[in-house]
C-alpha cells in the first residue's frame, strides 16, 4: 500500500521530505527579517506615543507616568 503526503501542492511519497532549497531559506530568512524589523518600529511607534500621553490618558488606561517610562526606557527590540 502506498501512502503519499501532499505538501505545497505537490505529492510526494511517505519516507520523503520535502526540501526547501537555498532559495526557499533565503526567502524565509528575508521575510522574518522584515517582519522582525516591522515588530521593533511598531513597538518603538508605540512606545512613543504611549510616552506622549498626558495623566488623564494614563489614568483611562489604568497606567502611571512610572509604569510608561519603565516600558518607553526598554531598547526597542525588547519586547
Amino acid at each position: 500500500m502506498r501512502h503519499e503526503i501532499e505538501t505545497f501542492g505537490s505529492t510526494l511519497s511517505s519516507g520523503l521530505r520535502p526540501t526547501v532549497g537555498f532559495g526557499g531559506m533565503v526567502r524565509w530568512a528575508a521575510t522574518r527579517a522584515v517582519g522582525l524589523v516591522l515588530t521593533w518600529q511598531q513597538r518603538a511607534r508605540e512606545r512613543h506615543q504611549l510616552a506622549r500621553m498626558d495623566e488623564y490618558g494614563l489614568k483611562d488606561i489604568g497606567l502611571s507616568r512610572v509604569d510608561v517610562m519603565r516600558e518607553a526606557d526598554k531598547p526597542f527590540w525588547q519586547g
